[in-house]
């Protein structure tokens, strides 16, 4: 509430600005008329009566403006925290997953995979789309981190980071197999749309990710750094099937 105080708070230390606006507030509230004041007990504010119409007939106006202001002060300060717009204003309904789950029927209507955590053959009827790095840490459904599984591995899986040093490779292997099959045998989604979030994200080119070397280090590039973040956020690591 400084702007409503300008000139009585000229020179004063920063120390001391807080409890001055206090007693401003208090003392001017009817002259200057800030926002609100603080009630007797400090546990709540009184807000200005002189205001109240203008917050609601602009109430989505403000909303706007403070989400956009705090947002831009988080990112400031968690620069290596990603998409932290959708930790901070989650969508009430998850994306579907229609087409990625189409894409991977699409792979295993042409040849028989096995699960990577299981080793079991992966079946349509039980097919479950796993993000290889948790979801509520990248929060997005790029085809380069879903993998198929067993309904019931994916929520045995939950919000833990898989043990690399296992399944790494056997990650890469699915991925690089999926795409060789995909571009052979094209479903409804186009190969162009299929390579886009690989070439964007994991800095590829097309042609690359018929390379097996490439690709597994365009992964490794993108999955090793993300997994270092989400274990300093606290994810668990290491998770091994079983």
């Amino acid at each position: 509430m400084s702007p409503f105080f300008t000139n009585e708070l000229k020179g004063l230390a920063d120390a001391k600005r807080n409890r001055k606006i206090v007693e401003l507030a208090q003392s001017q509230f009817e002259v200057s008329r800030p926002f609100y004041i603080f009630s007797d007990d400090g546990k709540s504010i009184i807000m200005n009566p002189k205001w109240m119409l203008y917050f609601y007939e602009n109430q989505t106006v403000l909303r706007s403006f403070i989400s956009w202001n705090w947002l831009d002060y988080m990112q400031r300060r968690n620069p290596s925290v990603p998409n932290l717009q959708l930790k901070l204003f989650p969508p009430s309904v998850r994306n579907s997953l229609n087409n990625q789950t189409t894409y991977w029927n699409r792979i295993i209507e042409k040849e028989k995979l096995s699960c990577i955590f299981s080793g079991r053959p992966i079946m349509s009827e039980d097919l479950s789309i796993d993000h290889f790095l948790p979801w509520s840490f990248v929060a997005h459904d790029q085809l380069w981190n879903l993998i198929p599984v067993s309904r019931s591995i994916n929520s045995s899986k939950s919000n833990n980071l898989p043990d690399l040093e296992r399944y790494f490779d056997k990650f890469v292997d699915m991925q690089f197999r999926g795409l060789q099959i995909y571009k052979k045998n094209p479903g409804k989604v186009s190969w162009n749309r299929i390579v886009e979030p690989y070439v964007a994200d994991l800095r590829l080119k097309p042609e690359d990710l018929m390379d097996r070397g490439k690709l597994k280090m365009g992964l490794r590039n993108t999955i090793e750094p993300l997994s270092c973040l989400a274990v300093a956020q606290g994810f668990y690591e290491g998770w091994v099937y079983g």
